[in-house]
């Protein structure tokens, strides 16, 4: 049971904890502070004895997923009582998550104001909070104290940023970190930090219906197929046992022997259909899979021709034994690397392809990466970005000592 004031017997309602303390609060002081209670509260409630919920000393027990320490610091808000001290900045971020889940407006404010107390201290965790929160304003006045403490490295390529910890830098995106550093190093007054992106960059979709599409016509085209193969979105190649063999499949002979997969199937008054193999892959990996497991010369540019793509097929291939596919998707890679580095990097640091991580940086310190934007590095944690600058800043000094 949590402590005073959230022990009191006569309260109307249990709040269960993640960490399993119990706070006995009043349902009108949640009803009057959070539009989210009201709601759940104006659903009208059966009898105690009939209620399927966990029932404590007659009360409804409601689990949440914040812990005790959470709670208690919206509570301690919410209740007519004499205040504690003030949270901490640990204590912030959780306590606020919840506020805002909870539709809380009072707590809202008071933990944001006090998040914003502490930014001149600690501008650098205020910013990293206000970014997983998505609390624009608050990180905004964050990087300006950011920028003018000119808490930088080397101004030779773009400013590094030194954060005292990398866990600061959890649940937030490369992007955010981009817009950081081109802030913190812009010259400009009128400049200011925003979560959209300043830049401009046009999305590049893979074709993937022309990649089905030409898998679907080359496999029509190779007459008695006798096994279908079925991806995870129910797109249906008929295919080869013999083919598949070659290419290594792994197990194929005991999915294809599976009775599930055809005599089960089969319809008296039709010919009996090929056993099927389903795939635990999409229908544009796997045509592109079948493609190259049917013709093995043909270097399939326009297929393996963006890096999100190509990993996908990477994996795909490791899964699925397609041992032969491996060092061609790998020569793709390297020439899509070469031309677009910073966004094979990227793609690379989420799939967490390491090898193919190395061989896109290797590429990227070779290109200005100041000012340089990818839609992929919304998609990226941070902190593989900002251990891209350090290596970029690392090998530039390392050039400098040569030469």
């Amino acid at each position: 049971m949590a402590a005073a004031p959230f022990n009191k017997l006569n309260a109307d309602i249990i709040l269960r904890t993640s960490d399993l303390v119990d706070f006995h609060v009043f349902s009108q002081v949640l009803i009057a502070a959070s539009p989210f209670f009201e709601g759940m509260f104006d659903v009208p409630q059966p009898p105690p004895e009939q209620q399927k919920e966990q029932l404590k000393l007659g009360r409804s027990v409601i689990e949440v997923s914040e812990d005790s320490k959470a709670l208690s610091t919206i509570l301690w808000i919410c209740y007519p009582i004499k205040k504690q001290k003030p949270p901490s900045l640990e204590e912030i971020e959780p306590a606020l998550r919840a506020a805002m889940k909870y539709e809380m407006e009072l707590p809202t404010a008071v933990l944001k104001e006090r998040l914003e107390d502490l930014t001149p201290a600690h501008p650098m965790e205020a910013w990293a909070i206000a970014c997983r929160l998505r609390l624009e304003d608050t990180a905004c006045m964050a990087a300006s104290r950011i920028k003018s403490r000119k808490a930088t490295g080397s101004t030779r390529r773009h400013p590094i940023l030194r954060f005292e910890a990398d866990q600061l830098l959890e649940g937030i995106s490369a992007g955010d970190l981009f817009r950081l550093s081109e802030y913190d190093r812009s010259g400009t007054p009128e400049a200011k930090f925003s979560f959209s992106p300043s830049v401009k960059c046009t999305k590049k979709s893979p074709p993937d219906a022309a990649t089905i599409k030409d898998a679907l016509e080359a496999l029509s085209a190779t007459p008695f197929p006798d096994v279908i193969c079925r991806s995870s979105d129910n797109i249906e190649f008929h295919a080869h046992r013999a083919i598949l063999r070659n290419a290594s499949l792994v197990d194929i002979e005991e999915t294809v022997g599976n009775p599930s997969t055809n005599e089960a199937t089969a319809s008296p008054s039709l010919p009996p259909s090929p056993p099927a193999i389903p795939f635990d892959i999409c229908g544009v990996d796997l045509a592109t899979l079948l493609l190259m497991s049917y013709d093995r010369q043909a270097s399939h540019p326009s297929i393996l021709s963006y890096p999100s793509r190509i990993l996908r097929i990477l994996t795909a291939a490791e899964k699925y034994g397609f041992s032969f596919a491996v060092p061609l998707i790998m020569t793709r890679w390297k020439k899509v690397a070469k031309s677009e580095p910073l966004r094979s990097y990227c793609v690379a640091a989420t799939s967490r392809k390491f090898a193919c991580l190395k061989e896109a940086a290797q590429h990227v310190v070779t290109k200005r990466l100041s000012g340089l934007y990818v839609y992929e590095l919304e998609d990226t944690p941070a902190l593989s970005y900002l251990r891209l600058l350090e290596y970029d800043e690392a090998c530039y000094r390392l050039t400098l000592e040569r030469s």
